[in-house]
Parts: structure tokens; C-alpha cells; sequence
């Protein structure tokens, strides 16, 4: 090993990527940011900050912070468009109580600048950098960028998202080495798209309270309202789309674009008083997009790494396991910088493919769940219809609590101590609201063997609904 310094090459000043630097940085690892944007102000709507994503955040230094531009979560209702309530979930202790972290509601755009404002070496940021090829050699990786110029590395970590020009270079560095036994068997999964989004961010709205999560149920269809911080309006609306449909799938931008998507939502209930109409007569942003699906069963070759959305694209955890994935490769990658060893390519690719073994059930669980719980929601059929509302009404709860839950398999930075928060104690076990969680809980084996197990019929005999509203 030679007396210079490990270095990471980061492509994407996304929530991953950010985050991936914050870790490396309190390790004291060198490293460089690639942006292909001009700033790190993005548009986006609003997400929900669970234990998982929360703890590392704390460890980080960050989540006090992120608690000040955030609303906690004090109530989940899921209803059917039509204004009657399904349920009413008291979320105030559904996760504190258990892990010392509430679940909170922050925008995207507030999130990354935090992440951004308070990364020590911002110069190592590189913004107006597009990424157009990576060339790995035995010594080093090298990032070429559209400008012309170019960055050498130890590692390149992909943070660039859904369509990840690091992943498209590590399939062709794979597609090249496909005689090596390692990588007979790879295979890139491609992505498919059966949803549409569109999102935005509102004004405040009468009768929608700050720190409520407001679910609608439609055929082909799932609205989702959260209204965070100083009332402020987030709201994502999934679409089943025709597969028969030939329209190109293309981002939009701009109410003019996606007000003939809209108008069939607009008499549509998010709560028993509010229509989607007040929302959207308020929204300043609108944004159309794809939802590509796909589970990369290869997060990393050589000295490539994946991480976010650049492996598993939009799951309902998204900054959850985005901000997973990327301590957990940083605790891979500073492990590496550390030791005696030759940082060869073969040594930094098994130490790569040892955290990729370790982190892709965790993940590929999110995905399933992700991926059945999206068909069974926009389901059209009777029988889906039935079990949509079963499960909306009897495990919401449950399931919301454990997705997000610390476990021994949940991700956090190695090299900093854990924060001293303490669970939130209830005032005793007579409390009807702990009484009720603790009857919940004492089903889960039987309760979650069940629920398995129709997810995966779901998945097996059903396809989207094609899109539209009923």
C-alpha cells in the first residue's frame, strides 16, 4: 500500500450520495462528489423520515436538525375516494416508543440541504459534472465527465438514481469479464415501468392538519397527502398505466403538462371534507414521472458499488434505504481504507460483494413488499378490493411500525457510537393505546406468516389495473 490516500468517487449529490460523504468524512476517507446538476436544489416532494433513516441520520450529527424542518407524524387515515374513513392510526408513539425515533414528515429539498450545509469538505463537491464514462484499470478507477475533464479513484459509487450511469458502466465492466466465473451467472434485472407518479408541493390547505398523513384508495389508483411543516402540502398520486397504452413515458414538468392527468382526480376525497381539488387549486410544482421497478441483484463489481435508487428504484422507502445502503457501504469502504492490504481490485471487490451479501435480503425485502403492496392498493378486483381494506384496516399499523423498526440487520455507521435517545415509556402497561399495541404485536409470527403468504399469491396472479379513474 502506498502512502497516498483512499479515495472515493461519489456520482450523485443525492440523499445517498450526501450521506455516503458525511459517513466517509467521519472516518476521515477522502472523496469527491460528481453533479451533474448546477446546485444541489432539486425538486421533489415531501417523504417520511422512519427509525431506519433517522438513527444514522442522528449518528451523523444531522438529526437534530432535520427535526427542525420537520412535522412529527401524529395521525395516519386511510380513506375510499368516495370520503368515508377506512381508518385513523394514533402515530404519536408507534415508533418512538419502540425505537426513541418518531416518524416525521421533512421535504426532500429541506433534507438535502441539510445534508448539504453542514457536509465539512463542501469543496469536494463538483456541481455541472456529468458523468459519461467510468474506466476501471488494475490500479484505479477513472470517471470521465462530459466537460471534458476526469477524476481518479480507489472506488466509484453510484448515487445517480434510477437510471444510473454507474450501473450502466459496471454491466459493461461485467459484460467485459463475463469469462470470469464470478460473473457467469450476473444478470442486469430490467427495470418496468406498470405505475405513473405525479407529485407536488401546496400551499396550506384548510381542513389538513400539520404532522397528518391523509391515504385514498381508488381503482387503479393510491393518493397520498402529507402535510408537514407549517402546514405545507406534499401530495403523490400512483397510477396503474394501460399496458395497452403506446403514449411515450417521459418526465413532465409544469401544471399545463399533467392538468389533463389530473382532472379526473379532482372531485376525488382526500379526507371527509377536503376533495383533491383545494390541493391542487394551491400547488406551486407539478412533476410526472415513470416509476420504473426493478430489484439489481449485482450492486457492485470491481471497484463499482451501487447505492439508493441506483439498485432498488422507487420502493416506499426510498430515503430510508437510500440513507441504509449508503452507511452500510461506508462502513465497507472505510474498513477497506484502514487496512494493511494492497487496495487491489480484487481485494476491494470482496470486500464490496461481502457488504452486497450481507444488505441485499434486507433490501430485497423492502422491494417485495414495495411491489405487492402497490398492486394489492391500485387492485380493481373484488377479492383485492377485500384485502386492500383487511389489510388497511387491521395491520396498517403493524406494518408501518416494523418496515421501519431497528433490528439487529438495520443498518448503521460502525465507526461512531449509537445516540443515547431512550424510547419513548408508556405511563403504564394499562394505558388502552398500549394495551392495544401490545395485542397487536403478540400476533406478529402468525399475523406476518399470513400476510406473506398473500402478498405472494398477489404477486404471482395479479398485474396492475390498467390506470384511469372509476
Amino acid at each position: 500500500m502506498s502512502n497516498r490516500k483512499f479515495h472515493v468517487i461519489i456520482v450523485g449529490a443525492s440523499i445517498a450520495g450526501l450521506t455516503l460523504a458525511h459517513c466517509l468524512s467521519s472516518a476521515n476517507v477522502d472523496f469527491t462528489i460528481l453533479e451533474a446538476r448546477a446546485s444541489q436544489i432539486t425538486q421533489g416532494t415531501g417523504l417520511v423520515l422512519q427509525p431506519n433513516g433517522a438513527r444514522i441520520l442522528d449518528q451523523l450529527g444531522l438529526y437534530d436538525k432535520v427535526l427542525r424542518q420537520a412535522a412529527r407524524i401524529v395521525s395516519y387515515t386511510t380513506y375510499f375516494d368516495s370520503g368515508r374513513l377506512l381508518l385513523d392510526i394514533d402515530t404519536r408513539h408507534l415508533t418512538s416508543r419502540r425505537t426513541g425515533y418518531p416518524l416525521s414528515i421533512i421535504s426532500r429539498q429541506a433534507l438535502l440541504s441539510i445534508l448539504f450545509d453542514y457536509l465539512p469538505r463542501q469543496d469536494r463537491i463538483r456541481f455541472n459534472k456529468k458523468v459519461i464514462q467510468v474506466t476501471p484499470s488494475a490500479r484505479e478507477v477513472t470517471v470521465h465527465t462530459a466537460d471534458g475533464s476526469q477524476v481518479s479513484g480507489d472506488i466509484v459509487v453510484g448515487a445517480d438514481g434510477v437510471h444510473s450511469i454507474v450501473r450502466s458502466q459496471m454491466w459493461q465492466y461485467i459484460q467485459s469479464n463475463r469469462h470470469a466465473a464470478r460473473f457467469f451467472l450476473a444478470r442486469e434485472i430490467p427495470q418496468k415501468t406498470s405505475f405513473a407518479g405525479v407529485f407536488g408541493t401546496a400551499d396550506p390547505v384548510p381542513g389538513l392538519k400539520a404532522g397528518v398523513v391523509y391515504r385514498t384508495f381508488g381503482v387503479g389508483w393510491v393518493m397520498l397527502i402529507m402535510v408537514g411543516k407549517d402546514a405545507q402540502v406534499f401530495w403523490f398520486i400512483s397510477i396503474a398505466w394501460p399496458h395497452t397504452s403506446r403514449q411515450a413515458w417521459r418526465r413532465q414538468q409544469g401544471k399545463t403538462s399533467v392538468a389533463p392527468l389530473m382532472a379526473p382526480f379532482l372531485d376525488k376525497h382526500v379526507s371527509g371534507e377536503v376533495t383533491f381539488m383545494e390541493i391542487y387549486d394551491r400547488t406551486s410544482s407539478f412533476t410526472f414521472v415513470p416509476l420504473e421497478e426493478s430489484f439489481q441483484n449485482q450492486w457492485s463489481a470491481g471497484r463499482f458499488a451501487c447505492i439508493g435508487d441506483a439498485t432498488t428504484p422507487n420502493i416506499g422507502q426510498g430515503a430510508n434505504c437510500a440513507i441504509e445502503t449508503a452507511a452500510s457501504v461506508g462502513n465497507c469502504i472505510v474498513l477497506a481504507s484502514k487496512t494493511d492490504a494492497p487496495w487491489t481490485e480484487a481485494y476491494l471487490e470482496s470486500r464490496l460483494q461481502t457488504w452486497e451479501n450481507k444488505y441485499r435480503g434486507r433490501m430485497r425485502l423492502f422491494s417485495w413488499v414495495s411491489h405487492s403492496v402497490a398492486r394489492v392498493e391500485a387492485g380493481g378486483n373484488w377479492w383485492l378490493r377485500l384485502l386492500r381494506s383487511y389489510f388497511g384496516y387491521y395491520h396498517s399499523a403493524m406494518g408501518i411500525a416494523l418496515l421501519g423498526d431497528l433490528t439487529p440487520q438495520t443498518a448503521q455507521v460502525q465507526h461512531l457510537s449509537l445516540p443515547s435517545r431512550r424510547p419513548a415509556v408508556p405511563k403504564s402497561r394499562s394505558d388502552p393505546q398500549e394495551r392495544n399495541w401490545s395485542v397487536r404485536f403478540s400476533g406478529v409470527p402468525v399475523v406476518s406468516t399470513m400476510i406473506v403468504a398473500l402478498l405472494f399469491i398477489v404477486q404471482s396472479l395479479t398485474r396492475p389495473k390498467d390506470g384511469g379513474v372509476n
